[in-house]
């Protein structure tokens, strides 16, 4: 009886190391760990999350840049079609870097050559083959475009760093914010701009990168930081002048003729006027008449006047 018991304690004791055996072998893998995202403690308590909108913003401010300096002078199809902000630091592409310096933090910005090669060919009235000719060698002019056009792309980031969310001035754009330093090495930035400009007549498509450094950056935060504290508190009365709006109309010119003199108006044939002031009008009633302007590319209403 006692060797029958051992016996049995025994197989117990076997099948219970079979069964976990076979429990464990049986049993699916484990999951390998959820990736987290890491956190970057430098944008820790940061206003980070409105980069978005100050990006969307400079894509409006380099796109106006595009179209003054290449698009309306040369009839060239430049276009910015995406704009993206990296704050975490990464380390910016291989490529022909020119470092611009300002009181707030230091700038490097480097272009595509097929972008130069493009606006070398419009610049020049050059054959258009020659925007994507990338093999020939570079020449002293094609250094000296790349470095205007980033002098004048630093003089834009500058420009927007220092009006954040808010409207620039054009004592900000008309004066230059950034002291030219030369080639420098690709940098470890703190803030990584991409910026893809496409080309329609030359069907080309290339990249313009901006690093800022961890001055800049602090600055670029400290100025969108701002424009939080300046918005009204939840329940503040907002001023009644900025609640209501009106749709103005301009009517540029109208001119009044009798119907014999229209009926008898022919293909070619001209009709003298003369652009005066133009009426504003409010729901077809006429309130102000304003002086026409060009600003940037766009007629604009300025010198208003009450109708008496």
């Amino acid at each position: 009886m006692a060797f029958a018991g051992f016996l049995l304690g025994v197989q117990e004791h076997t099948k219970g190391r079979m069964t976990q055996s076979h429990r464990t072998a049986r049993s699916p893998k484990s999951a390998p760990p959820s990736a987290y995202q890491v956190l970057d403690p430098r944008t820790l308590g940061r206003p980070v999350h409105l980069l978005d909108a100050f990006a969307a913003q400079l894509r409006e401010d380099l796109a106006e840049l595009f179209h003054t300096s290449l698009n309306r002078r040369y009839q060239a199809d430049f276009q910015v079609v995406a704009l993206s902000i990296d704050a975490a630091g990464k380390a910016a592409p291989a490529g022909r870097w020119q470092g611009y310096a300002t009181a707030n933090g230091r700038l490097a910005c480097t272009l595509d050559r097929i972008l130069v090669l493009s606006a070398l060919v419009y610049r020049y009235g050059l054959n258009g083959d020659g925007a994507t000719s990338e093999g020939v060698p570079e020449t002293a002019t094609e250094e000296r475009l790349a470095a205007m056009l980033g002098r004048q792309l630093a003089d834009v980031v500058a420009a927007r760093s220092a009006a954040g969310l808010q409207a620039s001035t054009d004592e900000q754009a008309a004066t230059p914010a950034t002291a030219p330093l030369g080639a420098v090495s690709a940098p470890r930035s703190a803030c990584l701009i991409k910026v893809t400009v496409r080309e329609g007549t030359h069907r080309i498509e290339g990249h313009i990168h901006l690093a800022l450094d961890d001055a800049w950056l602090a600055h670029l935060l400290r100025q969108l930081g701002s424009t939080l504290r300046r918005r009204p508190a939840p329940g503040h009365a907002v001023p009644l002048a900025t609640r209501l709006n009106f749709k103005l109309v301009a009517r540029l010119l109208q001119r009044e003729l009798p119907l014999g003199e229209l009926l008898d108006l022919k293909i070619g044939d001209v009709i003298p006027v003369s652009l005066r002031a133009a009426d504003v009008l409010i729901d077809e009633s006429r309130l102000m008449t304003a002086t026409v302007a060009e600003h940037k590319g766009k007629l604009c209403l300025t010198s208003f006047q009450d109708v008496k």
